[in-house]
């Protein structure tokens, strides 16, 4: 049985991604990015703070997202769209309300990044770990989701 190169993998994906239309993507509200206020540096263990209102104001912002041993590429929070329920109105488990939302990030078109977990960086929150995926490509972006499920106080 002959084993795929790295290469054959990254053009399978590749060819997977340009796949996608804009119409294969369930439709979304796309918000206008609100001015930033004093936004707070949170505390580097604080991904449980990273809400669907605190990513909502790093719309349009860009990320710095380390791939590769020495490389990273910068994306702009495209869009944040609330999960079912408008991301804040899930079930209780356990004492605390469910937060569902999801972030869409447009990147350049190349390279593709593949689906894994990444190391973004932002100037006004702490380095954080999120798994990605393509999920468009489009004459001069590759877009990107990242899907977030937490557990919120309930108040």
């Amino acid at each position: 049985m002959a084993h795929r190169q790295p290469a054959d993998a990254l053009e399978a994906l590749d060819r997977w991604a340009r796949s996608f239309t804009a119409n294969s993507i369930a439709p979304t509200v796309r918000r206008q990015p609100p001015q930033p206020r004093s936004l707070i540096k949170l505390p580097h263990d604080s991904l449980n703070e990273l809400t669907l209102e605190k990513f909502s104001a790093l719309l349009g912002t860009r990320f710095r997202v380390h791939w590769a041993a020495a490389s990273a590429i910068e994306l702009e929070l495209a869009e944040v769209t609330p999960g079912p329920g408008g991301g804040c109105a899930g079930a209780v488990v356990g004492g605390a309300r469910q937060e569902s939302f999801s972030l869409i990030f447009s990147g350049p078109p190349a390279p593709l990044l593949p689906q894994q977990i990444y190391r973004f960086e932002h100037a006004l929150v702490a380095a954080l770990d999120l798994f990605f995926v393509p999920i468009a490509r489009e004459a001069q972006a590759i877009k990107y989701q990242a899907v977030l499920n937490r557990l919120a106080e309930s108040g």
